[in-house]
């Protein structure tokens, strides 16, 4: 299980987890901010809480996996300071763990590969898959 200090951010991708799906996301994401008006944002729905003191790591991802609205047998994971490191950004959307990923105003495929490269090793299986 990934590590996650106290204060930082467990970023959670559900399936699809591959660059195709993921520059559709983005795309989709940069359609829906142009139709309400705001600058084009190129993202990738990710899901994510804050760690707190009593917060183990696989609490927080059982919580975000079992409150999202989406599922898949596998998540990948990330620290929100690991993904900082890496030029990108976590922004807050409408519910309280939906998360946006993003690099920037452009889409660039080499940012798409880093964002996988980032998520892939913290492949885990999603403790609240039901078959």
């Amino acid at each position: 299980m990934l590590a996650v200090e106290t204060g930082d951010l467990l970023v959670v991708r559900f399936s699809p987890m591959h660059v195709d799906a993921l520059m559709e996301d983005a795309e989709d994401s940069a359609k829906e901010c142009e139709s309400l008006g705001e600058p084009r944002l190129y993202s990738v729905s990710t899901f994510g809480l804050i760690k707190t003191e009593d917060d183990t790591e696989d609490e927080l991802l059982r919580r975000i996996c079992e409150e999202a609205p989406v599922g898949g047998r596998r998540v990948w994971l990330a620290s929100g300071r690991a993904l900082g490191q890496e030029g990108f950004v976590t922004r807050l959307r409408a519910a309280s763990a939906s998360l946006r990923c993003h690099s920037g105003e452009d889409l660039h495929l080499p940012d798409v590969e880093k964002l996988v490269k980032c998520l892939t090793p913290g492949r885990e299986r999603n403790p609240a898959w039901r078959k």
